[in-house]
């Protein structure tokens, strides 16, 4: 009997059109996750002239969608590596779909807050299952580059949300961008149900059907010599128990607990940025379609930093290049109170803001795929967002104790540029310490 290591063969093999149509398959599902995860944001101004809010009940309205995603990250993530990514991703998809398209009908502030919880269940899943899809599918020097450039849909979907919402809300009214954002990933479905493929990875560890498996294998490399009798293994080890345990064993604590402080911090600034950028920028004079413009500047400087970032990250190691540039960007980020009021210069700082902090989520995404096995995959990325989305649960609330306190935006942005230099802080001590954090690798064929 023949013995073929699967992930041998793709870290050797060059991918093909089979890997470029997941690949495409489940980008177009971060951009769709990304306009609906910060739609909130853009619609909040609207929606308090509407409904007669006061300003700082939009924290709540902002925290209980970063509470669905946290529950949706966390658990959807143990989903998918005991039922595979195929399976969850697709019930993320129907999730944050149906409830952003009810969300719009939502017609008391009760009802929004618990739709806007189960959208943001559905969100919160999407994202690690994405990434973890796309990170098994390619081989590893090109790992990071490819998580990096599928996360680049969910910051292009955050710019889209931001620019559409420009066009559209103040014509049409706050409720346009969530039947927008709630029709787009159903009619997806239409593609994903008959031709999603499920991870091949997966599907050797849960020991699948081995014609299956040869199947996929030829539709991925047609030349490759399958003989008829081959056994399929994973150089990679495969442990009994509840997933999340894992993250804590075998040399990964200390990695577990830095990366999930890295995202955590980049994450809170994020949250931050985006939830309370229009708001702060209208009270500071502009217009309200400059000021979901000018935010929308965030998103697209993330779209360009998860594509470029993820070169220098096969290059030079995840965690020196998030240390970096995370260092870096604390100083445009004090700077935002002083061009608040004004478009372009407002505009520049947002880009290059957006830049970092979005691609260094995206990076911390793709730090989590690179560190775990492909059995606790899903887990570990889904806990790392789940833990760093909590952040966003609390950003909201924050930027609500700061208007109660009276701070003017310079301070408020003072002290957000702190949280990135503890983010850096982490990912430095990480790289720093990965001897010590390294795993084990155990073949299935030594079991």
């Amino acid at each position: 009997m023949s013995m073929i290591d699967v992930g041998a063969v793709i870290d050797r093999e060059k991918p093909g059109r089979f890997h470029w149509f997941a690949f495409a398959l489940c980008t177009a599902l971060l951009i769709f996750d990304g306009f609906d995860s910060q739609a909130a944001g853009y619609v909040a101004p609207a929606l308090a002239r509407d409904w007669h809010l006061n300003k700082a009940v939009l924290g709540p309205f902002f925290s209980i969608g970063s509470f669905g995603f946290v529950l949706g990250a966390m658990g959807f993530g143990v989903f998918a590596d005991r039922y595979g990514r195929r399976a969850a991703l697709i019930g993320c998809v129907l999730f944050f779909g149906i409830f952003s398209l009810a969300t719009a009908w939502a017609s008391t502030v009760p009802e929004l807050f618990v739709l806007r919880f189960l959208a943001g269940f559905g969100i919160g899943g999407a994202m690690p299952n994405g990434i973890a899809l796309i990170s098994e599918y390619f081989p590893a020097r090109q790992r990071a580059t490819m998580m990096m450039l599928g996360g680049s849909g969910y910051a292009l979907g955050s710019a889209l949300s931001g620019l559409v919402g420009a066009l559209v809300v103040p014509h049409y009214g706050w409720q346009s961008l969530f039947i927008i954002g709630g029709v787009a990933p159903l009619v997806l479905l239409l593609v994903w149900v008959p031709f999603l493929p499920e991870s091949i990875r997966f599907l050797v560890q849960r020991q699948a059907d081995a014609t299956r498996i040869a199947a996929m294998l030829r539709r991925m490399y047609p030349k490759l010599d399958i003989p008829t009798d081959a056994r399929f293994v994973m150089a990679e080890e495969r442990k009994p128990g509840f997933t999340v345990g894992h993250l804590f064993r075998e040399g990964r604590a200390v990695a577990t607990l830095l990366l999930w402080l890295g995202v955590f911090c980049n994450l809170m600034v994020l949250a931050f940025l985006l939830n309370w950028l229009p708001t702060l920028a209208t009270g500071a004079g502009m217009e309200m379609s400059q000021a979901l413009a000018a935010t929308a500047m965030f998103s697209t400087g993330g779209v360009f930093g998860t594509m470029l970032l993820g070169k220098p990250m096969d290059k030079f190691g995840p965690q020196r290049t998030l240390a970096a540039v995370l260092l870096f960007v604390a100083i445009p980020i004090a700077s935002v109170g002083a061009v608040a009021g004004d478009f372009w210069p407002m505009a520049a700082v947002i880009f290059v803001i957006g830049f970092v902090v979005a691609g260094s989520n995206a990076g911390g995404t793709a730090v989590a795929g690179l560190l775990y096995p492909t059995y606790i995959r899903s887990t570990g990325v889904g806990w790392a967002l789940g833990v760093g989305r909590s952040a966003a649960f609390i950003a909201p609330m924050i930027g609500s104790l700061f208007i109660a306190l009276g701070l003017s935006i310079t301070t408020m942005f003072y002290i957000t540029a702190l949280s990135e230099l503890v983010a850096a802080g982490a990912y430095i001590t990480m790289y720093l310490l990965r001897p010590m954090t390294a795993r084990p690798r155990v073949t299935q064929a030594a079991e």
